[in-house]
């Protein structure tokens, strides 16, 4: 019996693994959007939801998947974050 085999490239074997990665970011951000959109939760969803996007991002760029969009992913996550926080202050001010 003779098996025979044909190498595959660092760089083929590495695509792949980004690919798969790409891949579970967006089941998790599917996922993500999923629960944003029943409702009996919708007061957490937007911080939840930035909370996400910014470790969708973080992963991304660590693991070197579309830098670009990762890049933007946490930036607007963050940015996000932050027009939150000022918001909910300015909320309690008005009520106060």
């Amino acid at each position: 019996m003779e098996i025979t085999a044909r190498a595959v490239s660092v760089r083929t074997v590495d695509s792949a693994e980004r690919l798969g990665l790409l891949a579970v970011v967006i089941v998790l951000a599917w996922w993500v959007r999923r629960l944003i959109r029943r409702r009996w939760w919708s007061g957490l969803a937007p911080r939840v939801a930035s909370t996400m996007l910014i470790v969708a991002g973080a992963v991304a760029l660590f693991f070197g998947l579309t830098p670009v969009f990762a890049l933007a992913a946490l930036v607007g996550g963050i940015a996000w974050k932050v027009v939150l926080r000022l918001r909910r202050r300015a909320e309690a001010r008005a009520a106060a």
